[in-house]
């Protein structure tokens, strides 16, 4: 019925289609032109690695994004012992700091700059001690304590012992 020449015969395989709009190689290449209609195309490409994102005012500075890549266990010690430093200098006299660096760590060690609610879920038993931690230090220096009623005095021992006042 219909005949097409080879040139013009219609190949409907995705593979076809989207490595002509998007190539499997990405957009890193010198050679390949970065043609993109609207900024969602193209942060969509850099989120999946295709197209790296230049910065406005210099065109040979990357912008640096680390949201998108795991910590390493440099990376993790890095950043722990520049912590551990800032809350030295800060306040070195405090009780509760090898919790909060604990904390800092496990949030550290599960992504939490990717997977906030997973982190958030390993680590709340470390900010729920830092949190009763620093209220007894609250306690301790201010001399808080919690409003109690006397002790009610028993009147007998048991149940069924005598009554002495009327004896």
């Amino acid at each position: 019925m219909y005949a097409f020449s080879s040139n013009n015969q219609i190949n409907t395989n995705y593979s076809n289609i989207s490595s002509e709009l998007y190539p499997e190689e990405g957009y890193k290449t010198p050679n390949k032109t970065k043609h993109f209609y609207a900024d969602w195309e193209r942060l969509l490409a850099y989120n999946h690695g295709l197209y790296t994102l230049k910065n406005a005012n210099n065109n040979n500075t990357i912008i640096n994004r680390d949201l998108h890549s795991l910590n390493t266990e440099n990376d993790i010690r890095n950043k722990l012992n520049l912590y551990i430093d800032r809350i030295n200098i800060d306040n070195p006299n405090d009780t509760c700091k090898y919790l909060g660096i604990e904390e800092y760590k496990c949030l550290l060690t599960h992504s939490f700059h990717m997977n906030t609610n997973v982190s958030n879920q390993k680590c709340v038993k470390w900010f729920n001690e830092y949190i009763q931690c620093k209220w007894d230090e609250q306690k301790l220096n201010f001399g808080y304590n919690y409003i109690e009623n006397k002790r009610h005095k028993k009147s007998k021992a048991y149940i069924a012992a005598p009554d002495y006042q009327y004896a």
